[in-house]
């Protein structure tokens, strides 16, 4: 099985993601999902305008990825700003939370 998440959520395709995800790569049994957004993102892409908020978005992924990769869990698919992913156990899905909110919250 595969999944493709072709997006393009933002004036000038600022936060065009895809993502494919092996099946072979998902936990097993029982599981926990996470999903994230950026709250308020559209005012902050016309508050920061569509350059600037290129570079906030690829941080902010970049900063997820971490995240999901330090809870052991898998990149599932990304819409815009949005990440599913999934985790073998809700503890590691909500240290991933953890810290990514933790990462986020210290970055300039």
């Amino acid at each position: 099985m595969r999944l493709d998440a072709p997006i393009s959520r933002t004036p000038g395709d600022c936060c065009v993601a895809s993502q494919s995800m092996d099946e072979g790569k998902l936990p097993v049994g029982t599981v926990t999902f996470l999903f994230t957004d950026i709250e308020g993102s559209t005012r902050l892409l016309q508050r920061l305008g569509a350059a600037e908020y290129r570079a906030v978005f690829e941080d902010h992924a970049r900063l997820m990825r971490a995240a999901i990769a330090m809870g052991e869990g898998v990149e599932v698919s990304t819409e815009g700003d949005a990440f599913f992913a999934v985790f073998p156990s809700t503890l590691q899905a909500v240290a991933a939370a953890v810290q990514a909110q933790r990462s986020l919250a210290g970055h300039p």
